[in-house]
């Protein structure tokens, strides 16, 4: 299986196991989850291995002090702590980032219709600067080693916000092209229905018209009935 995939369903046990109503079994499955996800972290972002060794280390501590609490209650509260501290930001970040980037990727890529020349100017230094970001990011995370989790966490705050700084400046464009396109679309489709209204008045307009007098069919363009000379009201 591959990492991300693993990380997946790591995740999906995590997510479901936190839906119900906290036991010791749930939180075994959780820490038994959180486990793998610090492995597969390290070895996904292997300058990231010794500030993830810390956080095994110190959630190991506290698992295992939490198995050794009597208290049904307590031990829960316990081993809660436990998967708490083996989930400290950088991890949720390391573990997070990755659909990040390739959202943002996908925004990069995205087909767009409509704008002018300064929105299509706009969305190619927004895309420029995404790839930038994505380069530095990638070089952040897997060039950059730290060995603690206080490093850890200023690299990936640094990375997350990169992205998501990127992703709002390109998101920003697109949405104003796509305003203007539904914009000029509404515009289009008034004007269409306008002259077709027009058009159907002035077919309207030369249908024959009744005599109010004798009932004879005139011309739209008759001023007296053909008739009976009365006026023609139109």
């Amino acid at each position: 299986m591959r990492i991300e995939n693993l990380l997946i369903a790591v995740a999906t046990v995590f997510l479901v196991a936190s839906c119900a109503k906290p036991t010791a079994e749930s939180e075994t499955k959780k820490w038994e989850a959180m486990t793998k996800t610090l492995e597969m972290l390290g070895a996904k972002y292997p300058t990231f291995k010794a500030a993830l060794q810390v956080v095994k280390s110190e959630s190991a501590a506290q698992w295992e002090s939490a198995l050794k609490v009597t208290g049904d209650e307590q031990k829960i509260e316990a081993m809660q702590a436990a998967n708490t501290s083996a989930y400290p930001s950088f991890v949720r970040d390391l573990d997070n980032i990755e659909d990040a980037m390739e959202k943002l990727k996908d925004r990069c890529s995205e087909s767009t219709k409509g704008g002018d020349n300064s929105d299509r100017e706009s969305l190619r230094n927004a895309r420029n600067d995404a790839q930038r970001s994505l380069s530095e990011v990638g070089y952040l995370l897997k060039s950059r080693a730290v060995n603690t989790p206080v490093e850890a966490s200023a690299l990936t705050e640094e990375a997350v916000k990169k992205i998501a700084n990127a992703t709002s400046r390109i998101e920003k464009v697109l949405r104003r092209i796509s305003d203007k396109e539904r914009k000029k679309k509404a515009e289009q489709k008034a004007a269409e229905d306008k002259s077709k209204s027009e058009e159907k008045a002035k077919e309207e307009a030369k249908n024959p018209i009744k005599c109010s007098y004798c009932g004879t069919m005139n011309n739209h363009d008759a001023l007296k009935c053909s008739s009976c000379g009365a006026p023609v009201e139109k």
